[in-house]
């Protein structure tokens, strides 16, 4: 179900462009798509710090975007 105009209106989005630049800076591999919807690229084998970590970089880029 999409969207109506109002509910897109009220959600705030910021392009992901420098979010994925951010990242990729700290070792986290992302894309952006569509620009604001961010894809991970994660590996094959991630163990529970692998995933500890990129959780990590993410609350710091976040952090940067607010």
């Amino acid at each position: 179900m999409a969207p109506s105009d109002a509910q897109a209106a009220a959600k705030p989005t910021v392009p992901g462009k420098q979010v994925v630049l951010d990242a990729m800076a700290q070792g986290l591999p992302l894309n952006c798509t569509h620009d604001t919807v961010l894809r991970f690229l994660p590996p094959y084998v991630a163990t529970g710090k692998d995933v500890g970590a990129a959780v990590g970089i993410l609350a710091k880029v976040f952090a940067k975007v607010k």
